[in-house]
């Protein structure tokens, strides 16, 4: 059975009727729409370390594993939007929601938002790893990692392993017809090692994962590879002198370093922000806000990457924005 039909059935609602459904829900709106979504998750880890006074380990392993899934009804009416949400995949639990929201946010006398332009772009897969691989397995490959890493280096003190994986399915139905649905994989194998030498402790850890399968990320030569980053970046650790105090050039790699990046500029660059003037960036369109030759850009199309999206929870098309070309600022992030 397809997302959409899976999503409709509960309702008890067709191709047909669902749009002119979400369309007297949201009746007087500038723009809206009915977002549905199921996510399952699962999370499996293996800690170890010697026990006070031995050589022998201490392991200790955890799993967890959850269901959620609802809807969320959103409202814009002039500029200002609301949303509410419920786990009831119910017409009664939608057009309870589609009430609050017209009571809060009135009517528009303007016509609809078009819709986004549909697309068929697709930068991952649809399998579904929480069937891949059984829980057994997934401890047996947490355990040979631990036993791999303890065989590189006599420092290694404690070694952490986990692997967690979801997959969520969405439907997106507006009240002109549009309709869009993905189904939406995340993995990720993650490795931690902490040493000791002379007293001192250090730790690093180093993952990969991404909209992918488990295979696609526990294969013996990834595995390794992240092991041995892990305990390297670890060991270097130990040599590391106190940063000294002042400003001074920094350099940052990719990766994790990004999330810097996000805070600093990534959030004072959303299209909202800037419209309500909340933001330092609000009146500095064309004008020079980085150093030049700099340019970010913000592309969700990377195949199989963690951030990658066929489309955001708007049915918009991911699109490659750039934000800042040659030190100017060009764009904005919006949906």
């Amino acid at each position: 059975m397809s997302v959409t039909q899976d999503f409709l059935d509960r309702f008890g609602l067709n191709g047909n009727s669902a749009s002119n459904f979400v369309a007297d829900n949201l009746k007087g709106a500038d723009d809206g729409e009915l977002f549905c979504e199921d996510i399952w998750d699962e999370a499996v880890s293996r800690s170890s370390q010697p026990k006070p006074g031995s050589t022998e380990l201490d392991v200790q392993t955890r799993s967890s594993y959850s269901e959620d899934g609802g809807f969320g009804l959103r409202r814009v009416v002039d500029g200002s939007y609301g949303y509410q949400f419920s786990t009831e995949f119910t017409q009664s639990a939608v057009k309870e929601a589609g009430t609050n929201l017209r009571a809060v946010f009135g009517v528009s006398p303007n016509t609809l938002f078009p819709a986004p332009a549909s697309t068929a772009q697709s930068f991952y897969g649809s399998k579904n790893p929480l069937t891949e691989m059984s829980y057994e397995d997934k401890f047996a490959l947490m355990e040979r990692i631990d036993d791999y890493v303890r065989t590189l280096d006599p420092c290694v003190r404690k070694v952490d392993v986990s692997l967690t994986g979801s997959i969520s399915k969405v439907l997106i139905v507006r009240p002109d017809g549009f309709m869009a649905d993905d189904i939406r994989p995340q993995v990720q194998l993650r490795i931690s090692v902490q040493v000791e030498e002379n007293g001192r402790v250090e730790s690093s850890g180093s993952a990969i994962g991404g909209r992918t399968t488990y295979a696609a990320v526990t294969g013996e030569t990834q595995w390794k590879h992240h092991a041995n980053v892990a305990l390297s970046a670890a060991l270097k650790m130990l040599e590391a002198v106190p940063c000294p105090s002042g400003e001074m050039p920094v350099v940052l790699g990719n990766g994790w370093a990004g999330v810097l990046l996000h805070e600093a500029i990534g959030h004072p660059l959303e299209g909202d922000a800037n419209a309500e003037q909340r933001s330092n960036f609000h009146n500095k369109m064309g004008q020079m806000v980085a150093a030049k030759g700099l340019t970010i850009v913000d592309d969700g199309r990377t195949p199989d990457a963690r951030g990658a999206l066929n489309f955001d929870d708007e049915g918009t098309p991911t699109e490659k924005t750039t934000l800042i070309e040659d030190g100017k600022l060009v764009g904005l992030m919006h949906d």
